[in-house]
């Protein structure tokens, strides 16, 4: 029979069935058990085998449990039985059920390995057996079963003593059966420090039945042991018997589990304070273990946050391609060492880890991967780093323009970069190395400069700047400098020197041209006309060449920086050497400064200097430099210029520039100083051209000088007289309390101005017209003040000359509708707005239309017509009228053409047109004439040119030729308005005249007195003595019409025959033909 005890448990579920055989187990019973789920199962096993306990579950429904109750008894009456229950009240009514009964046992189901090892040792302890066989066998298994229990089992009555023990005992403490009886447990296992322990154990066993504590108890030898310790306690009908006590040796268990602990403590050290990352991971990649190592290097606070992370989990191998490289080694040897990955951070950082991982299986053969992760990022950025440096340093050294190479101590190249094969002349780095084999004596000019070299770096360990003159391969030599210094091995043997060369030749040359340029500025310095020099920081002079000591009256330049510096007496104005220096001090340079200075001799002189700081490599003042210029001519020469830039040239005077600026302080002033007044004149010489014309240029320029000085005499010294220009002056009354003063020097200017002058031995005379402005505190900008004093001057002019008029705003206004009317003028000619009327003339004896007039009119887009007497002095004051007088001329010619055409019997009729006094001194005008001619067809004689008398009076020479060639022509020449001018007989007789026109104001007053008429006929009568035509102007009335026929005046022109009409209106009047009745 087997030493594991044979188990029937009754169960309605199979699993809970499971877990009470498990109980069992897990005690170390270790039990052979089988299952059945009610009554008839009960009955089939009962009968089929033999069973050391029966196990029934009160969980079975009432009626079943009681039938299997009363079929263990029946089938096997000596079969101890264990009822496990679940509940108080459940024990109680089974309790009761079975009261008497010796072989039920009751359990609770979380006790019941405990009951279940009180029932065997219950039958093997004496319990009254059956005299079947079957009982005979059970109590001989239960026996057996306490002898050869593994673990040591003693049974102690109520007072401790032991009643037996086992083998299992006698092995674990080392008493024999009979030396261990009759003794208290107490005495035998438990150490005097566990005594407490061990009272506490027993009282809690007589309390709940079965208890179980891992404590320690002694061998008889005296060896502590560890055991688990169960008790039962023996109780037959109720009352107490004694006490089952179970020792299971743990001594090894805890020894295994402390050096599993104290393994893994080691272990769980290094893990959590290894600096490398520690992992585990599932097959999957899915980390399973990490150190908080490998959690930091991750950026996660602690391992549980990088566990918690599925995305941080994957074996930080997101990229697919370094997973089939991780298990593509891992297949081929089952590990792999020090696999690169770039991986991020949880805060996004990327890093470099280096991974090392093997293929490990665990309990079960479960396989995972475990492993051990650097951060080898810092390498990574070091070798990136260094890859960078390399290419750099390779760059560096392919590109460098120095040259740069490694050679022998005995003289051979080792290596060269091609900066050194392009100054040495060679194509490549190798064709040198290859080609110049012994250096001293292929390179050096001298060979010993080698052994110099060489000598300097065997003894100072390196060389810099030794220069040396070399040959190109071309043979051309050129200076070097070369660095050095001496690698040498562990011995201290000078391995080989390495170091850079440059070409130098142009420095060389350089410092050649410097030398001789030193000599040249040396030269330059001592010979140059400006003075040259430098003072020390303190202001004395360190240097100076001989022109600074001629400048300041010095010999030699010695005795002048021995008696100055830079703030010496020779400078006049203390402050503004004071400024010098500050400007030089604060901004470390000064351009052209111009000041006084005191020479040696007390001569005053002007001088500009500039200076400037010198500072050396390490920033500080060194010394002062400089350069000092006389510029006393110039300065003279500025002086004059200045005077000459505000002055007139002629009369010394203020000019207008000069004037304007003193106008507008003034006018400053008084918009500061209500109560400062001050007026202004603008002044004009009368006949001054005349005087200028007949007597020449210097006996006008003579009159200027003389006026010049008669107004400063009339003037007071604060106020201003300038000369304009021409003739005209302006005045600058200063200071003046008010109208009475400025009249009062106004007078005396008119005076001075009117006494006669002695010029070129004639006496000559001239007087001013002024305008004056006296309200100047109303004006804001001079001009304007300026322009209304010469408004007030021109009005002065007009009405007569040699008098004064005082500005008023209307004179401001008849000048602005003068300027508007000038401006539309220009557009009335562009526009076309110009039209002629024609006034007929008429014989005065048969009434018949001899020709017209062609009188022009204006017609204005919003004044309506504008009769010539109001744009007429305009245009000729701007010049309009050459352009008006050419259109009229043209268009009258043009219109005469179509009225001839009208008249087939070849009736002459005349047109009359009025000639300007600049149209008559042009030059152009005769040609101008014979196109006009040519382009209308007209007959020359029909053309009547019209001339005022005054105007070919005032330059009888140029009239007379004129005349004559425009008489050339055939056109017929009249003189207009006469009577009204002077005229000389002896010219009248002289020019080529074909008309005289008597002027309106003679013809007007007929009939007013015989004065009148006397007069008009003295004029018909000196008109037909020369042979001239007469036309009497402005005929209005009969009886003046009567009166001239009369006198035997030919022809007459006026408003009692017709006003001036527009064509065709004068078309109508010579289709009437006559304006007297037949």
């Amino acid at each position: 029979m087997s030493s594991s005890p044979r188990v029937l448990v009754t169960h309605p579920g199979k699993d809970a069935a499971e877990q009470l055989a498990a109980s069992l187990a897990k005690a170390s019973f270790d039990p052979v058990w089988s299952w059945a789920d009610g009554p008839q199962a009960l009955e089939a096993c009962l009968r089929e085998a033999e069973w050391d306990m029966l196990v029934v579950s009160s969980a079975l429904p009432e009626a079943q449990l009681g039938r299997c109750l009363i079929l263990a008894r029946e089938l096997r009456p000596g079969l101890p039985v264990l009822l496990t229950t679940q509940g108080e009240a459940a024990w109680q009514e089974v309790a009761q059920a079975l009261e008497g009964s010796g072989l039920v046992g009751l359990a609770r189901q979380d006790q019941l390995a405990l009951a279940f090892s009180r029932r065997l040792t219950r039958n093997l302890a004496g319990h009254p057996r059956t005299q079947n066989a079957g009982a005979i066998r059970q109590g001989s298994f239960f026996a057996q079963l306490f002898e050869n229990f593994p673990q040591a089992i003693t049974v102690v009555d109520t007072q401790d003593v032991v009643v037996e023990i086992n083998r299992g005992f006698e092995e674990l403490f080392g008493y024999t059966p009979d030396e261990a009886r009759g003794h208290k447990i107490q005495d035998l296992v438990v150490p005097g420090d566990m005594a407490e322990d061990s009272s506490d154990l027993r009282r809690r066993a007589t309390m709940s039945a079965t208890v179980q504590r891992e404590t320690v108890r002694v061998r008889k030898n005296g060896e502590r042991v560890h055991v688990l310790v169960v008790s039962c306690p023996i109780n037959v009908g109720g009352a107490p018997l004694g006490m089952f006590w179970t020792y299971i040796d743990i001594t090894a268990r805890r020894e295994a589990e402390e050096a599993l602990r104290l393994a893994e403590k080691q272990f769980r050290g290094v893990v959590n304070n290894a600096v490398m990352g520690i992992f585990q991971a599932t097959l999957d990649l899915k980390l399973t273990m990490v150190n908080p190592a490998l959690a930091a290097i991750l950026g996660c606070s602690s391992t549980e946050e990088l566990l918690a992370r599925p995305e941080q989990c994957e074996l930080f191998l997101g990229d697919p391609e370094q997973a089939l490289e991780l298990w593509r080694r891992l297949d081929e040897s089952g590990a792999v060492s020090g696999l690169e990955v770039l991986v991020s951070r949880l805060d996004g950082q990327p890093i470099w880890l280096a991974l090392s991982a093997r293929m490990v299986q665990g309990p079960g053969g479960a396989r995972f991967l475990e492993g051990t992760v650097e951060n080898v990022t810092a390498r990574k950025l070091a070798e990136e780093r260094l890859r960078h440096a390399e290419e750099k340093f390779r760059a560096i050294f392919e590109n460098a323009q120095e040259g740069i190479c490694q050679s022998t101590p005995e003289g051979r190249f080792l290596s060269a970069n091609p900066a050194l094969a392009r100054i040495l002349g060679y194509d490549s780095p190798a064709r040198l190395i290859e080609e110049c084999t012994d250096i001293p004596s292929m390179l050096y000019v001298n060979p010993g400069r080698r052994e110099d070299f060489r000598a300097v770096l065997e003894r100072e360990g390196h060389v810099a700047a030794f220069e040396s003159q070399v040959y190109r391969k071309d043979g051309r030599v050129i200076w070097i400098s070369e660095h050095s210094r001496v690698v040498r091995d562990a011995s201290a043997r000078p391995l080989y020197f390495e170091g850079t060369i440059i070409d130098i030749s142009k420095r060389k040359r350089a410092e050649k041209e410097l030398r001789r340029a030193e000599a040249k500025y040396r030269s330059i310095f001592v010979n140059s006309l400006d003075g040259i020099y430098q003072a020390d920081t303190t202001g004395h002079y360190v240097s100076a060449n001989p022109a600074l000591a001629r400048i300041h009256g010095y010999p030699s330049p010695q005795e002048f920086m021995e008696a100055q510096g830079l703030t010496g007496p020779q400078h006049v104005d203390s402050a503004r050497r004071a400024e010098f220096m500050r400007l030089l001090t604060s901004t470390g340079r000064v351009l052209g400064f111009e000041s006084e200075l005191r020479r040696e001799d007390g001569a005053m002189i002007w001088v500009s200097e500039s200076a400037w700081e010198v500072r050396g490599e390490d920033g500080q003042l060194q010394y002062y430099e400089g350069m000092v210029q006389d510029i006393t001519a110039r300065k003279s020469a500025e002086d004059q210029l200045r005077h000459q830039a505000f002055h007139d040239a002629l009369t010394g005077l203020p000019n207008r520039i000069l004037f304007m600026d003193r106008l507008d302080w003034a006018l400053h002033r008084a918009q500061r100083k209500h109560a400062y007044r001050f007026a202004v004149f603008f002044l004009d010489l009368d006949r001054f051209k005349i005087i200028n014309d007949s007597l020449g240029h210097q006996a006008g320029d003579a009159l200027l000088v003389e006026v010049s000085d008669r107004l400063r005499k009339a003037l007071r010294p604060m106020d201003t007289v300038a000369r304009f220009g021409g003739d005209e002056f302006a005045v600058l009354v200063d200071d003046i309390s008010g109208t009475l003063d400025a009249t009062h020097i106004l007078s005396r200017i008119m005076a001075e101005v009117s006494r006669p002058y002695a010029i070129q031995g004639r006496q000559v005379f001239t007087s001013a017209s002024v305008g004056v402005v006296l309200k100047t505190w109303t004006y804001e900008r001079p001009e304007h003040l300026l322009r209304d004093a010469d408004i007030a001057m021109y009005r002065a002019k007009a009405l007569g000359k040699d008098r004064y008029e005082i500005f008023d705003p209307t004179l401001h206004q008849t000048a602005t509708s003068l300027l508007q009317m000038e401006t539309d003028l220009r557009l009335a000619v562009e526009r076309h707005e110009l039209m002629l009327y024609y006034q007929p003339i008429v014989d005065i004896a048969s009434g018949h239309i001899e020709g017209f007039e062609a009188l022009v009119r204006w017609n204005h887009p919003r004044r309506g017509i504008v009769p010539p007497a109001e744009f007429i002095p305009v245009a000729e004051e701007t010049g309009l009228i050459m352009v008006i007088g050419a259109w009229v001329l043209r268009s009258a010619c043009r219109q005469l053409a179509q009225w001839l055409k009208l008249r087939p019997d070849g009736t002459p009729l005349s047109m009359s047109v009025n000639l300007s006094a600049k149209q008559f001194m042009s030059l152009d005008l005769v040609g101008e004439i014979k196109a006009i001619l040519d382009e209308t067809g007209i007959p020359p004689e029909a053309l009547k040119l019209e001339i005022t008398e005054t105007k070919v009076m005032e330059n009888a020479e140029f009239a007379s030729r004129m005349l004559t060639h425009l008489k050339d022509l055939g056109v017929k020449i009249s003189i207009d308005d006469f009577g009204t001018g002077y005229s000389s007989l002896a010219y009248l007789h002289r020019f080529p005249l074909d008309t005289l026109k008597i002027d309106r104001s003679f013809v007007g007053k007929m009939g007013d007195g015989q004065e009148n008429s006397d007069i008009v006929g003295a004029i018909v009568g000196l008109a037909h003595n020369l042979g001239l035509e007469v036309v009497a102007e402005g005929v209005e009335l009969p009886g003046q019409l009567d009166e001239l026929h009369g006198l035997s005046c030919q022809l007459g022109q006026g408003y009692l025959f017709s006003k001036p009409v527009p064509p065709e209106e004068a078309e109508a009047l010579l289709a009437q033909g006559s304006f007297r009745d037949e």
